[in-house]
């Protein structure tokens, strides 16, 4: 899946409260649509697009539970910054935007 083919919502009420509680500006799931934080510089908001577009791709190609199961087994085994699905999605977003 492309950027172009999520569907970003940029969230207000109680989704916002969430995602600033988790420590996120953007959640993906598994539907496609991805959770935003409003009021983001045009800069971060493309990574956090490219990134979240990213899981997207990864679930994609890995299958809803295999790419869930995955995802748990890594953030027990290394850590949320350390997940590979993490450091994959954080390299798109980087590569794409330099």
């Amino acid at each position: 899946m492309s950027i172009l083919e999520a569907n970003f919502v940029e969230v207000t009420g109680w989704r916002l409260w969430l995602l600033k509680k988790m420590g996120f500006l953007g959640f993906t799931f598994f539907n496609g649509t991805v959770w935003l934080r409003p009021n983001m510089d045009a800069e971060t908001k493309y990574r956090v697009m490219v990134h979240e577009a990213r899981h997207i791709f990864q679930i994609k190609r890995d299958g809803k539970i295999r790419f869930a199961l995955k995802y748990m087994y890594y953030l027990a085994k290394y850590g949320y910054r350390k997940n590979p699905y993490e450091v994959d999605a954080r390299k798109a977003a980087n590569e794409r935007i330099d």
